[in-house]
Parts: structure tokens; C-alpha cells; sequence
């Protein structure tokens, strides 16, 4: 896995994969449009990067990126507590949407598998206490939208439409049909919905 999340570590080994980590810095910034070609494109951006540096993996790869979207303001990791408070205080009370996409390099095929998925998550109402306790914890650092749904930020959520590993980080039913067998999404129709 090219990448330094323990969330989404933690998701692959529970799901009984083996992961090796070996990340890579690489430019996050992207211009605007439709949040799933943004987390696409960035999962690529990781994986051509760890790609481009890496000698040929014998192992399969995978990068990911996620996004949240809340009245039409996407909300990417927060730079500082400020920010993180903002974020939550937006999010109190209201649904959002966590794009997350991946990109998945198979070397026995030589192939590429890029998709992503999207979740619809309700938060309660927030006090401002609350939010303040909860940046002390710092939990808040890295996390798209300023929370971690797998840690304490569960107690804001009322409703979650979709897979809840979407909005920890990683798409794994998808990417874990390909990895049991990806020859059958070489000739099959594919990409299903939400894949390129």
C-alpha cells in the first residue's frame, strides 16, 4: 500500500490482507469538478508517482484518496484546529457525502483498476463543547473533513447511507473483488458503475 494511513492499513488487514507500506510524498492539489474524477485522479497521481519511483512491485499496489463534500463545500484535511472546528461545526446537524477513490496496480497482469465509491453520512447536532473536546484529542490530523467515523467522531454520527469502510478511507468490497480475481475484470464488462 502506498500510502501512510493507518485507517485504511487497519481495513486490509482486517479484511486478511498483508500489507507491506511504502509511501511517498505527492501533490494533493487538484482543480475543481465532480468530486468522484477528483479522487480518482488523485489515487492515480499516487500511483504513477510510487509507480515511476518504485522497481517493479511483485506485489499489488494500491493508493487512495478521499474527499468530502457538504453544501456544495468540499472538505479536504483541515491545516489546523481552526480549521478542523470549522469543519465539524459545517457538518453538525446536516448529511454529507465521502468520495472515496482508489487506484490498484496488478503486476501479473500489468493493469491498472481505478474506481471509487460515494457514502452519504448524517451527523447529529454538535455542541461547541463537544467539538472543542474532541480537537483536543487531535483526532481530527489528516482526516478528510476533520473526523475519523472508525474513532471518536462516531458518537456525531446519526445515519450512514452506504459502506462505511467509503467513508474510513477505502472502497474495499470493490477493490477486494478484484483482488480475489482480477483476470475476470479483464474481458468482463467493465468498468461497473463508478469504476474507470
Amino acid at each position: 500500500m502506498a500510502s501512510n494511513s493507518v485507517a485504511r492499513r487497519a481495513l486490509l488487514e482486517e479484511f486478511g490482507y498483508t500489507v507491506i507500506v511504502d509511501s511517498l510524498d505527492v501533490d494533493e492539489s487538484y482543480t475543481f469538478g465532480p468530486l468522484e474524477e477528483i479522487v480518482i485522479g488523485l489515487a492515480k497521481r499516487k500511483l504513477d508517482c510510487y509507480l515511476k519511483s518504485a522497481n517493479k512491485p511483485q506485489y499489488p499496489v494500491l493508493t487512495a484518496d478521499t474527499l468530502v463534500v457538504c453544501e456544495n463545500r468540499v472538505l479536504g484535511k483541515s491545516k489546523n484546529a481552526k480549521e478542523a472546528k470549522e469543519h465539524l461545526l459545517l457538518l453538525s446537524g446536516k448529511e454529507h457525502y465521502v468520495y472515496s477513490g482508489y487506484a490498484l496496480y496488478i503486476p501479473a497482469l500489468d493493469k491498472t483498476f481505478a474506481g471509487y465509491d460515494k457514502c452519504g453520512v448524517t451527523f447529529r447536532k454538535i455542541y461547541e463543547n463537544e467539538i472543542d473536546d474532541y480537537l483536543k484529542s487531535r483526532e481530527y490530523e489528516g482526516a478528510a473533513a476533520s473526523y475519523r467515523i472508525q474513532q471518536r467522531a462516531k458518537d456525531f454520527v446519526l445515519k450512514i447511507s452506504g459502506d462505511i469502510n467509503t467513508v474510513i478511507g477505502l472502497p474495499l468490497n470493490k477493490i477486494s473483488a478484484i483482488l480475489r480475481q482480477p483476470h475476470l475484470f479483464i474481458e468482463a464488462e467493465y468498468p461497473p458503475v463508478g469504476e474507470k
